[in-house]
């Protein structure tokens, strides 16, 4: 997996202006001419501001700089960038680096426009290896003006500069940028009263609350929930939440995603109980993926409510940060009960809300996915509303930001039934309780797709995959999303050797969750995977990284002969797909004497097995990844005969396909066949693993990310450039739950569930041509990119995208049925003018 890098961002502080550390930042100063070489004929040049340079020589692009008087944001001057081609890497505009000799706090602005609607990478970077980014920011351009801004903690003595960064082709403007140091003390403060939405969960616990519940649970076929306990004596209220965690799991209670103000003192507090004198912990968990810790207090339960505060100082620049309640592993059950959470400025200062109301409102269904002719119903609950003079405000917006409903409805808890909109879609509920204009109590959300019925076809038929853990509700979630095929990687470690034989001779298996996922019609890829501890001399360190080492014991391949024979007849007929290793050209691997001569003998010696044990069995190998191609060559030195499907991982946060450009999973894909010819001839590929490593929240788009509006462009064009590749299969990465309000990290899943836009785009995509056969690309005119698939009952189903410049030809609409991304109608009286955003048309 590659590394995201912590996002902080300043997206509603007004901050005191600061001096701007960078030169020529309005561009208003001299320009400089340049012409310079990129990698594989790739030319940069044109016009560039004093004080800035192209930091691109290294990638494969072409591009020029110009300088524009036509509309600047302010002044006489702004720069304008045309990236033509990005084959690999990105266009890179930066400034000059700086060094500052004390770390600190800064925020990174500029003002950017695009004549169509784009994407790019803001950064704050170190200049040299290991070029580690301070801060990362993904925006979304529009053809006005609009600034930019982002905060990033910068350590000293090491030179950084902020960039601009540009993945696809594309066309841009950019103009008054700034780099200045924040002091916190100009930090507003934040607002009065509780800063935890639901925190004594009157309402339930919706409102961006998220629990885990042991990764080891998945594997063993469970999925503990945790329970709003009803009960007089309830140290606040009414109810409470309780949560049982089993032997040897983790847990996790975790708040929605709370806005803080740095600088400020807050307390923060709760009632918990628990058993068997276990141990918890509160934190403060700043957003992103490193989740640094800003506050810790270490709780040990008593079978007796105790109240628990922790005051903190907030010295850390954590803008967004989950409170969470942690329960590490324990010999024993712990079940924990907790209620009125709370944290509040210090000293407190008048409440931001009228009541002390809460509100909630939550849709029970897996992914909150509604499918054709389903009938649906919200459960809406309202805890200290009064019916006589307050009301529910509801309010519905699709992915666009459209309204698309409006109602008002009594204040009190109530089931409503799901509204059934003409089409499909991703949509938003927003729910508030008002006393006239005051504002009640923290506002509400849930998210759902109304999506077509699957295709109902063969699982092994299918083309779309998933990593999902082992339970009911996300067989059923896959399902729901077209999503056939499950890959045991990460998400379900089950086959994995480490698992599989956690001590010599000691074999486990999870026929229930096996069993279970087959019968629910899903196929699986197995994984014959690591090395378990007691094969290695150097044991490394516990956690997800101890399931893979050197082995260095002369009987290690006996003992894998052993492995791969125990898994693939215990499995036989639920699991007849096995892929050989994840990643085995790691880093970790390779820099501690793993070698590919190992891994081509682990995969000759699965595949003999394979063909005494199950013929039928399927050997998937190699797992490689674009930049290993020596490693690649190296692997395939056994020949293409001992394994049966060649694979790689493809992770990629740009859009595929832009018009006039290669397509990246093409030109790697030619590369992996050029191997395969080289090492004995063609073997179908499939992509195991990938997509987007930053898939933004339609909760929290503020947490960055590939914005929620162009998710369903960027995955619908993913995988139809795959398809027309020759990628028979590709296994999206990932639905692993529960992981916090906001998240991003390779997040399908909002924290309560609920499919992203990308997968619910994905679901539409997989209910018209899943089963179907591989597209070709034809040409139907300049700026346009068609790929038709084979036809179906006579007719052919196209998918097309484009420069938003070229319109379709009248003889390709002529008698067409079109559609939107989502399936839905398109009127043809018009000129259609295809945009970044796939269309179908079935002709």
């Amino acid at each position: 997996m590659r590394i995201l890098l912590t996002i902080l961002f300043l997206t509603a502080m007004a901050l005191a202006a600061a001096e701007n550390m960078l030169n020529n930042a309005g561009f208003e100063g001299d320009w400089q001419d340049f012409d310079i070489a990129a990698k594989d004929g790739g030319r940069i040049q044109g016009q560039i501001p004093a004080g800035w340079r192209d930091n691109s020589s290294w990638a494969a692009v072409s591009a020029t700089y110009s300088c524009d008087r036509q509309m600047p944001n302010s002044g006489n001057a702004c720069l304008k960038v045309t990236a033509t081609q990005v084959n690999s890497g990105n266009v890179q505009f930066a400034a000059l680096p700086l060094t500052i000799t004390e770390p600190g706090v800064y925020r990174v602005s500029v003002h950017l426009r695009s004549e169509r609607v784009s994407t790019l990478h803001l950064q704050l970077r170190q200049e040299g290896a290991p070029y580690k980014a301070y801060g990362n920011m993904l925006v979304l351009l529009t053809p006005e003006w609009a600034k930019y801004e982002f905060i990033a903690e910068v350590p000293a003595g090491i030179p950084f500069m902020p960039m601009i960064l540009a993945g696809t082709p594309t066309e841009f403007w950019v103009d008054d940028a700034a780099l200045s140091k924040v002091d916190l003390k100009d930090v507003p403060p934040p607002p009065g009263g509780n800063l935890v939405a639901n925190g004594s969960f009157e309402a339930g616990i919706g409102n961006g609350w998220s629990v885990q519940n042991g990764e080891k649970l998945a594997w063993a076929y469970q999925d503990i929930r945790p329970e709003i306990i009803t009960d007089s004596s309830a140290p606040a209220g009414e109810r409470y939440l309780r949560l049982r965690v089993p032997p040897g799991n983790t847990g996790q209670i975790r708040s929605q995603l709370i806005r803080w103000a740095p600088g400020y003192k807050y307390q923060a507090a709760l009632w918990i109980k628990g058993t068997n004198a276990g141990k918890a912990s509160l934190r403060l968990r700043g957003a992103g993926r490193a989740a640094p810790i800003a506050a810790n207090h270490n709780i040990v339960l008593s079978d007796d409510w105790q109240r628990v505060l922790m005051p903190l100082q907030l010295d850390k620049f954590i803008e967004l940060g989950w409170l969470v309640l942690e329960i590490p592993p324990q010999e024993q059950e712990i079940t924990v009960l907790i209620d009125d959470l709370r944290a509040e400025v210090d000293p407190p200062l008048p409440p931001q809300f009228a009541a002390n109301a809460e509100i909630a409102i939550a849709l029970d269904t897996p992914g909150k996915i509604v499918l054709d002719g389903e009938k649906q119903s919200f459960a809406i609950a309202c805890h200290g509303g009064n019916p006589a003079s307050d009301e529910l405000l509801l309010t519905v917006t699709d992915y666009r930001g459209r309204v698309v409903l409006s109602r008002r409805l009594p204040a009190t808890s109530q089931m409503l039934p799901v509204p059934y909109f003409a089409g499909h879609g991703i949509f938003k509920a927003h729910l508030e309780l008002r006393r006239g204009d005051a504002l009640l109590a923290h506002p509400a959300e849930q998210i759902w797709s109304q999506l077509p019925q699957p295709r109902d076809l063969p699982a092994t038929a299918s083309r779309f995959g998933v990593h999902i853990t082992l339970s009911p509700y996300f067989f059923a979630l896959a399902r729901r999303s077209g999503q056939r095929w499950l890959r045991l990687h990460d998400a379900s470690m089950i086959a994995k050797w480490a698992e599989l034989e956690p001590e010599e001779g000691q074999f486990l298996f999870y026929d229930d969750a096996v069993s279970g996922a087959h019968a629910a019609g899903l196929a699986i890829l197995g994984m014959l995977d690591g090395i378990p501890y007691w094969l290695a001399s150097g044991k490394r360190e516990t956690g997800y990284w101890s399931r893979w080492h050197i082995p260095d014991r002369p009987d290690t391949m006996a003992k894998w002969d052993q492995y791969c024979r125990t898994a693939i007849s215990h499995y036989q007929g639920r699991i007849d797909h096995w892929e050989i290793w994840n990643e085995p050209w790691g880093r970790w691997w390779v820099t501690r004497g793993g070698k590919p001569e190992m891994y081509v003998e682990f995969m000759r010696r699965a595949f003999q097995i394979k063909q005494d044990v199950n013929p039928n069995a399927v050997i998937v190998g190699v797992d490689t990844y674009r930049g290993n191609e020596k490693w690649t060559s190296d692997a395939l030195a056994g020949g293409t005969g001992i394994f049966d499907v060649f694979s790689y991982h493809e992770y990629n946060n740009n859009r595929m396909g832009e018009p006039g450009t290669p397509i990246a999973v093409a030109t790697s894909t030619a590369r992996w066949r050029e191997l395969l010819a080289e090492h004995g001839g063609e073997r179908p590929i499939w992509n195991t693993e990938g997509g987007s490593e930053s898939i933004g929240s339609f909760y929290r788009p503020e947490t960055g990310g590939i914005p929620y509006q162009l998710q369903p462009a960027y995955i619908v064009r993913y995988d139809v450039c795959c398809m027309a590749a020759g990628v028979e299969r590709f296994f999206l990465y990932s639905l692993h739950p529960d992981r916090g309000e906001g998240n991003i990290f390779c997040a399908n899943l909002e924290h309560d569930r609920a499919i992203k836009p990308l997968l619910a785009a994905r679901a539409v995509l997989a209910s018209l041509i899943d089963g179907n056969g591989l597209p070709s690309e034809i040409t139907v005119a300049d700026g346009i990119r068609c790929f038709r698939f084979p036809p179906e009952n006579g007719r052919s189903l196209h998918v097309l995208w484009g420069n938003g410049k070229s319109p379709l030809p009248g003889a390709l609409t002529d008698n067409a049925e079109v559609m939107d991304i989502w399936g839905n109608p398109l009127p043809t009286t018009a000129p259609l003018t295809p945009g970044l955003e796939p269309i179908y048309l079935r002709k």
